[in-house]
């Protein structure tokens, strides 16, 4: 896969500013819920997936995810996960030893990591404390060919006026619809390079996507549960299909895109056939389901098979959790492999353990945590 032949003053979608500016990391809001976030991920037929993460916040207050899984080494996390509150560097995406890095606007990123990662403990996957720490060191290319889709712009129309028709409109509606908007968008491409566990080297070469999110606040307690598919087949298709129920702006937003590996081009779902109640409403997803969406004019199909599922927190409160599913499926019985992310809203309260809080840095006892 090459790289996306653009130059770094592109404009992006609608209003948006250069590619180049939107690459780069955003000014963050007075708010101190401010976000800035990068998430790449990616997976191959051989049975490798590589989940990476980082949430700038104000103060170099990072939400930070690294998942390394490999046939020969199982499941390899951050020491501290599930929980992801990390510090680092208040103007890059840099925390702890984890870097993620824009080269080429639309068309190549930098991942790296050097440190300790934990043995993920499958028997119990919200107290990871215990697995033994292996040296990681992780250096890694993500590259494109695709265009990014932008959830501001790119969305079908037929998605966004079922979600919005759904609701009881009102001007407080219409604020809140205002006030949680972030801009997010995606990109379809590979990601490539070498990790180094102990004395041990393995080849990386996966099919992968990352997405970029920024907005005055990133709001957890407002989500109350998504479902995101970001998948890709033997022959090259990739996509991202899902429910997302945030009630204060949309209680079911249907959305998606399919990246045709023989075009180079992405078109937008229509219709998702998944109604989310149906799906893990407990806590914990289903190992082995499917549901249909629509796009380009029919009717797909999607049929999944969870390997590992492994849980971790968001935000200072541990405000929502995350089950971070590495499946294999098919899409029109096409096999393929991906990432699932199951979100659920952890409630009212503070949920975070003490012997996390214990280990943040002193100043951030004072901090203006909104």
């Amino acid at each position: 896969s090459g790289v996306t032949s653009i130059t770094a003053d592109t404009p992006g979608n609608t209003d948006r500013p250069t590619h180049q500016k939107m690459e780069q990391p955003q000014p963050l809001s007075d708010h101190p819920k401010a976000i800035d976030a990068v998430y790449i991920n990616g997976a191959n037929a051989d049975g490798v997936y590589v989940v990476a993460a980082l949430a700038r916040r104000p103060k170099g207050v990072f939400n930070t995810m690294l998942y390394l899984k490999h046939p020969s080494l199982g499941l390899l996390q951050l020491p501290r996960m599930p929980d992801t509150l990390l510090f680092g560097d208040e103007e890059k995406w840099d925390a702890e030893g984890l870097t993620i890095e824009p080269l080429i606007p639309m068309g190549k990123w930098a991942i790296r990591y050097r440190g300790p990662m934990r043995v993920h403990k499958a028997e119990d996957p919200e107290d990871q404390s215990t697995g033994a720490l292996v040296d990681v060191d992780l250096n890694l290319v993500w590259l494109s060919n695709f265009p990014h889709h932008d959830f501001d712009s790119d969305m079908h129309e037929a998605a966004l006026s079922r979600s919005i028709a759904r609701e009881t409109w009102s001007r407080e509606y219409f604020e809140g619809l205002r006030d949680a908007h972030q801009t997010h968008y995606e990109q379809m491409g590979r990601l490539v390079g070498k990790a180094v566990v102990g004395e041990d080297s393995y080849v990386i070469d996966l099919l992968s996507m990352r997405d970029h999110s920024y907005g005055a606040k990133r709001e957890w307690r407002l989500l109350h549960r998504y479902a995101l598919h970001m998948l890709h087949t033997v022959d090259g298709t990739q996509l991202n299909v899902g429910i997302v129920s945030q009630p204060v702006s949309s209680s079911h937003l249907e959305l998606g895109y399919v990246c045709h590996a023989n075009s180079n081009k992405c078109s937008s779902i229509s219709k998702v056939d998944m109604e989310l109640w149906r799906y893990g409403e407990g806590g914990h997803p289903p190992k082995d389901y499917a549901f249909s969406f629509q796009e380009g004019g029919r009717t797909r199909y999607v049929e999944v098979s969870v390997v590992e599922a492994p849980v971790f927190f968001m935000g200072w409160e541990w405000e929502a959790r995350i089950v971070e599913c590495f499946v294999t499926f098919k899409l029109d019985g096409v096999p393929g492999f991906g990432v699932v992310e199951y979100q659920y809203n952890s409630g009212p309260g503070d949920h975070r353990p003490n012997c996390y809080k214990e280990k943040d840095p002193a100043w951030t006892r004072q901090l203006n945590k909104g």
